[in-house]
């Protein structure tokens, strides 16, 4: 009996230390990986995004709607101004703007100048040179010659278009204005 007794006493014991010996044991590992999807996402009405330089806005982002999505925005219907000799307005049904490399990648574009408007199914803006790339453009300027082509390329500073190939020019008599 006494030996029964001690026998139940050694696995009453070793029972009652397991569970400490198993903490023991688990605090010395490394806790399993989690990996959790970051994304930060806001949504803003009557987004303005103003670039200045020494003091001066050198153009302004506007739109009804903006959504922050990671490391992007996504507009609707913006409105993109330059603050120019001759201000440049750009239009859009959407766009994504990359603040990091200050450009941004427009859907159904509508460029208005001073002397010409142009459109274009889709285009992209470089901020840091005031650029304007479009695959296919048809530009129409006041003075009645339309031109249309491929590679289109605007510099919105100086006003110089550049297209590259497939270019077509029409020139509009005065009584057709």
């Amino acid at each position: 009996m006494r030996e029964k007794l001690l026998k139940i006493a050694i696995v009453t014991g070793i029972a009652g230390l397991l569970p400490l010996l198993f903490i023991l044991l688990r605090q010395n590992t490394a806790p399993p990986d989690v990996h959790i999807k970051k994304t930060k996402q806001q949504t803003i009405k009557n987004f303005v995004f103003l670039q200045k330089e020494s003091n001066q806005t050198e153009w302004q982002l506007t739109a009804p709607e903006a959504r922050f999505i990671d490391n992007h925005i996504t507009l609707k219907n913006p409105e993109l101004t330059l603050s120019l000799k001759n201000p440049v307005i750009i239009t859009a049904q959407q766009a994504i703007y990359y603040q990091k490399s200050n450009r941004a990648d427009f859907k159904s574009v509508k460029l208005i100048g001073h002397d010409f408007t142009a459109i274009t199914p889709e285009g992209k803006f470089n901020g840091k040179t005031q650029t304007f790339y479009a695959k296919t453009c048809s530009i129409k300027f006041s003075n009645s010659y339309t031109i249309k082509g491929k590679g289109c390329t605007i510099n919105l500073k100086t006003g110089k278009v550049i297209i590259n190939s497939g270019v077509k020019t029409v020139i509009s008599s005065s009584e057709e204005k």
